[in-house]
């Protein structure tokens, strides 16, 4: 039988007993979903309109009756002519899920592919592959907040694309801190706020937000020790007037923490009290500050009636009291054995 140049493997059989009965493995030019039937003449395989083998063979004298086969279609190759493979599936894609808007240089990337010569990416709307398009690792710019969609490959060589291999994006809303009161407050010189500065509208834009506070008295410098929520009360003992502002950030897309929208103020009324036309000063003041051991009051007031001092933590529990007449505070030694910390000191 002569050999078919494009092929795969049919079997066919005798389904009627006869001198030339036979069981034959013949190739093919063609894939077929159902069962087919072809000619058989003169050790040529040709199809037939009615889907029928039919074997002639010619002797002396004798012409075989035709018998008539049913094909069975069985996938095979030719060793002659083998068939390519297209490119195995990619493995998983490596990279970040969960994108904040607008990011460069976020990285993609997969094995590389036995056999494969390329590979095809896709990213979803409104983002953008800026370099490794054709090769095992993108780099992308996100997109949008809500841009959400599917990163894809496929590995290809000359024979067409592999299977796609997929990973699941989202782009998160963008950081946003917020917003806290602006009432304010006012109080007497040394006297305690009594009012949190509330918060208006919370952080938003990722998990894991930090909030801090800072106020006017270092120009917004430095954090202020122990605030660290949402909300926050000024400490007792505010000498000047004083304002506050609330920062927040995290640390996976937001690492530099950024004001929320809004100051408070908690002004300190200097006005003196004043008595049948007579003034009445009243002004206190803490040394060293900070301190290591111990700090001293220094106490300038027009009045004669005892000074009560009351030492507070920043949790509010009571420390050190002391009841003295005004000569007496500047000989006071106050905060002995205190901790490392902040303390609010009341003077009445």
């Amino acid at each position: 039988m002569k050999k078919q140049q494009k092929l795969f493997f049919v079997q066919y059989q005798n389904f009627k007993k006869s001198y030339f009965s036979f069981k034959l493995i013949v190739c093919l030019s063609l894939i077929f979903s159902t069962s087919l039937s072809f000619a058989h003449k003169n050790d040529k395989i040709v199809p037939t309109s009615n889907y029928s083998v039919e074997r002639t063979e010619k002797k002396e004298g004798y012409t075989a009756t035709p018998d008539i086969y049913k094909l069975d279609v069985v996938k095979g190759l030719n060793s002659d002519t083998p068939i390519a493979a297209v490119p195995g599936r990619p493995g998983l894609i490596s990279g970040t899920v969960m994108q904040c808007p607008s990011i460069t240089n976020q990285v993609y990337s997969i094995g590389a592919v036995a056999n494969a010569t390329s590979y095809i990416w896709t990213v979803p709307a409104g983002w953008s592959i800026t370099a490794g398009a054709g090769t095992t690792s993108i780099t992308v710019i996100t997109g949008s907040s809500g841009q959400n969609g599917n990163i894809t490959v496929k590995a290809q060589d000359a024979s067409g694309p592999s299977a796609v291999r997929t990973l699941a994006v989202t782009v998160r809303p963008a950081f946003n801190s917020g917003a806290i009161n602006t009432t304010g407050q006012t109080i007497l010189p040394g006297g305690t706020p009594t009012t949190y500065i509330g918060s208006a509208t919370a952080a938003s834009g990722g998990e894991g937000i930090v909030y801090s506070w800072r106020s006017s008295a270092d120009n917004y410098t430095n954090n202020i020790l122990g605030a660290t929520y949402a909300t926050y009360l000024p400490p007792a003992f505010l000498r000047a007037t004083t304002s506050y502002r609330r920062y927040a950030h995290n640390y996976a897309f937001n690492a530099s923490p950024t004001v929320s929208t809004g100051t408070w103020t908690v002004t300190v009324n200097q006005l003196a009290k004043t008595t049948n036309n007579v003034t009445s000063t009243f002004s206190v003041a803490a040394y060293p500050n900070p301190y290591n051991e111990t700090f001293n009051l220094s106490l300038t007031t027009s009045g004669i009636e005892n000074v009560n001092i009351a030492v507070y933590d920043m949790m509010g529990k009571l420390l050190e009291t002391h009841q003295v007449k005004p000569e007496e505070v500047a000989n006071l030694q106050i905060g002995n054995n205190f901790v490392s910390g902040i303390y609010n000191v009341i003077v009445s």
